[in-house]
Order: C-alpha cells, then sequence, then structure tokens
C-alpha cells in the first residue's frame, strides 16, 4: 500500500489555500502516464483546472498561462535537466507546489544536487486516493513522502554510517538550517530567513550532511523528523 510520510512544511506549499480547489499542471513526457494522472486528478474532490504538458522547453510559458498551484514532474534528467531544474526552483518561488513522481523507491533517482521540491510520489500503485492524500498534506505544510522511499533513504543512511564515527553535533546554526531543510527551503530561502550569505547557507547544508551521513537533503530531512533531532533543541 503506498502511504505518504508525514515531513515538515515546504515554503511553496504554505501558500496552498485550504479551502479552493487546487489547479494542477502535469509534465511527463510519457503520454500514457499523463493520461492516467490526468484520469486519476479527474477524481480528486479537491483539484480543480487540470493542465498537462510534455515539452520542457514549453514548460516555463505553461506555467506563467496556468499559474497552477501543484506542478506534478518526473525527477529532471536527461539533456533537458538544466532547464527542468530551473524552471522548477523558479515555480517554487512563485508558490506553485512541485511534487516529483519517481517511478520506483530507488533513493538514486533523487540526485544530491537536484532542485527542492515539495514532496514525491510512488508512480507504482498510484491512486486517487494517494494523490488527494498528497495534497491534504501539502495544504497542511506537511512533505507528502512514499514510506517505501523513506525507509530506503534511512536504511542505506544507516549502512552507510557503519563503521563511521559517531554522528557529530550540529550546532545551534546549524540546527536552525535542518530546520529549514525540513521545511524544503532552497539555500537562497535559507540565506535569507537567517539573513546570511548565499555561501554561508550553502556551508552549514554541506555541514550537516557530512555531520549525519547523509547522501542529500531529503535525507537528512527524513532522518530530523525520524530521530526528532530538531525537537531536541526546542
Amino acid at each position: 500500500m503506498f502511504e505518504q510520510y508525514d515531513g515538515r512544511s515546504s515554503s511553496a506549499a504554505a501558500t496552498l489555500n485550504d479551502g479552493a480547489s487546487l489547479t494542477v499542471m502535469v509534465f511527463h513526457p510519457d503520454e500514457m502516464v499523463r493520461c492516467g494522472l490526468t484520469t486519476m486528478l479527474r477524481n480528486v474532490s479537491c483539484t480543480g483546472l487540470i493542465d498537462t504538458s510534455h515539452e520542457p522547453r514549453e514548460l516555463r510559458t505553461r506555467l506563467a498561462a496556468a499559474e497552477p498551484d501543484v506542478l506534478i514532474v518526473p525527477p529532471p534528467q536527461d539533456r533537458d535537466i538544466d532547464l527542468i531544474c530551473a524552471t522548477i526552483s523558479e515555480a517554487r518561488d512563485q508558490g506553485i507546489a512541485v511534487l516529483v513522481l519517481l517511478s520506483s523507491s530507488d533513493p538514486n533517482l533523487i540526485a544530491p544536487s537536484g532542485p527542492n521540491v515539495d514532496g514525491y510520489l510512488a508512480e507504482n500503485g498510484l491512486t486517487a486516493d494517494h494523490l488527494e492524500h498528497a495534497f491534504t498534506l501539502l495544504r497542511r505544510g506537511e512533505m507528502p513522502l512514499p514510506t517505501s522511499l523513506a525507509r530506503e533513504l534511512l536504511s542505506r543512511n544507516g549502512q552507510d554510517q557503519s563503521g563511521k564515527n559517531q554522528t557529530a553535533p550540529l550546532t545551534a546554526r546549524e540546527m536552525q538550517v535542518l530546520e529549514l531543510l525540513t521545511e524544503g527551503l532552497s539555500n537562497k530561502q535559507i540565506a535569507r530567513r537567517l539573513s546570511i550569505s548565499d555561501h554561508g547557507a550553502k556551508r552549514h547544508v554541506a555541514n550537516i550532511l557530512a555531520k549525519l551521513h547523509c547522501p542529500n537533503r531529503t535525507t537528512a530531512a527524513a532522518l530530523a523528523v525520524r530521530d526528532n533531532l530538531l525537537g531536541t533543541a526546542k
């Protein structure tokens, strides 16, 4: 059964109106996937206008015209990766929540240097109920994450730590940055929130990943919630 992992709020998802229907755009190169998602979305009570796109170079224009609340995309890859990553970042800056549709629960699909997003969906076994639950989590400011993916991320993180020194304690500033990571903020957004330089935010994130032995930001956020790392600082 597909489940969701309740993370903390993300900056884009936090702007979603709790009462109005959500407008959703689906971007995917595979027509069958686009059609399947469109059919499921029509059975989700909280969604309104549904738009689709498959051409990376048209996505930015389509987003500007449709102004959706949510964008569903596959993991950026291949020759258009830079364009898609830039478009995703711009979308989130405009308050559009971005969900990445994963073809499997393989954590390798989440690139460490990839764009920040608001949550993940698992293509395998996805239903209209799962989509509705994901949108509910977004409205709450929580991060949808398939439980199977969260388990795999944390399992790999635990395996990677075997034979390593005990996790080093985080500084007070790093704890602040970690909390913002769980909210889905980018390095630039973290820098603005904490009134520090972009370079400083990037350095703090790198230190956090190194200390927690995490390969990427998503694993660090999942680990922080699972082990209540933020609760220990409150």
